[in-house]
């Protein structure tokens, strides 16, 4: 883990006037990342996408599997997208396509 960490610490000095150093590090996520086996099970997990898919079932449950820290947005957005069809909802023009994150 000290290693990602490096590395994402000196990729940030690219791009920040202030670079953060170890000790500001207070937190780490680490975990498996759910792939969504395709059709075709003969392929291995670097054939696997990385998509996210969204599959609704007879009593309308919605589950999400899949994805990426970095579609995070698409993801919930399309996920709220089919919760509003699935729910027959009115809806409006998604508020946080430009929302900063800090």
């Amino acid at each position: 883990m000290k290693q990602e960490i490096n590395f994402i610490l000196d990729t940030l000095k690219d791009y920040l006037k202030i670079v953060p150093k170890e000790k500001d590090v207070l937190s780490v996520f680490v975990g498996l990342r759910p792939l969504v086996l395709p059709e075709n099970k003969e392929v291995g997990t670097k054939e696997i996408s990385r998509d996210h898919k969204l599959k609704v079932t007879a009593s309308k449950l919605i589950t999400i599997t899949g994805g990426k820290w970095t579609t995070y947005r698409k993801m919930a957005e399309d996920t709220v997208d089919q919760a509003i069809e699935v729910g027959s909802l009115s809806a409006g023009p998604c508020q946080t396509q430009t929302l900063k994150i800090h």
